[in-house]
């Protein structure tokens, strides 16, 4: 999901009319969340308490979903961040 963020990337640009300095916030949003992710998958020893093919099932489909949210034609620079 990380390169299919950045794949899109100039899209985005386009087709929300976000100013071309967005590249970084969206880059460094997706990096964000990922050490985010593992910090708390660290902090709550989430891989020790789960089964792996349940973190990875639920980690994909929430990933999934905030990927599908990137095609509303009302989102705004601070709704891709979030998203992203």
């Amino acid at each position: 999901m990380w390169f299919a963020g950045n794949a899109v990337l100039k899209d985005l640009i386009e087709n929300f009319n976000l100013p071309n300095n967005a590249i970084e916030g969206l880059t460094s949003a997706v990096q964000f969340g990922f050490i985010t992710g593992m910090l708390l998958f660290t902090l709550f020893t989430i891989a020790d308490r789960f089964s792996t093919s349940k973190d990875f099932f639920l980690c994909t489909s929430l990933g999934g979903l905030c990927n599908a949210g990137l095609i509303f034609k009302f989102n705004t620079l601070s709704n891709l961040l979030i998203l992203n």
